[in-house]
């Protein structure tokens, strides 16, 4: 799902994004990449990866929030 938010200079606007990480396997590390998601007159953002490294398997787990 594609949305377009206009945020006015200094202004805030929270956005809820969700991943399925089924497959993902205990130990392993992944990347986020929002640099293309977020722009101003757009021109991409330079933003760095998020990682996130699974430390625990939950069987049934609903897909996170981050």
């Amino acid at each position: 799902m594609a949305n377009v938010y206009l945020v006015p200079p200094k202004g805030v606007h929270p956005v809820n994004v969700r991943f399925s990480f089924s497959g993902l396997k205990k130990g392993e590390t992944l990347s986020i990449l929002f640099d293309r998601a977020l722009s101003i007159d757009g021109h991409p953002l330079p933003l760095p990866p998020i990682s996130l490294r699974v430390v625990e398997l939950v069987k049934n787990s609903q897909p996170t929030k981050l």
